[in-house]
């Protein structure tokens, strides 16, 4: 440690509860969560390397995307707020993926979303099983 940094704000006052140390063997801790979202990265090409396509979602609170290889699609969606968001529509025009009829499989909960890709790989998706606050999913197709 250098003896001249100054730390460039205090530490909150619950820092001796709220630390890495106390979530490194706290399986429903944010850091546990990070773990398993470095973890899927790895392990799937489409995170690490692929074409990211954003997706429309009727949510200003939502953030989605697909990400794609020759040989994996995944959609990503991620609740940006405090708030549950109980029912959402994903539409994208056109995209990589082939036409037909995918079943995407949250890599983290095993939801599952069915998606039927038309002529240009786009598809129009309404979403009724809430997304918790600040849940995230990576759903890959199977």
């Amino acid at each position: 440690a250098c003896p001249e940094a100054q730390p460039w704000r205090p530490p909150y006052d619950d820092f001796p509860q709220v630390n890495v140390a106390a979530q490194l063997d706290e399986k429903d801790s944010l850091f546990s969560h990070y773990q398993d979202l470095i973890a899927l990265r790895k392990a799937n090409p489409a995170l690490k390397t692929g074409a990211t396509t954003l997706v429309d979602a009727d949510s200003p609170a939502l953030f989605a995307s697909l990400r794609t290889t020759d040989d994996e699609q995944i959609l990503v969606l991620i609740n940006l707020s405090d708030q549950p968001i109980l029912e959402y529509h994903l539409t994208l025009s056109e995209s990589p993926i082939s036409p037909g009829s995918y079943k995407f499989e949250d890599l983290l909960s095993h939801l599952m979303f069915p998606i039927t890709a038309n002529a240009e790989g786009g598809f129009s998706l309404t979403v009724e099983t809430p997304l918790q606050p600040y849940q995230t999913v990576v759903a890959k197709a199977k």
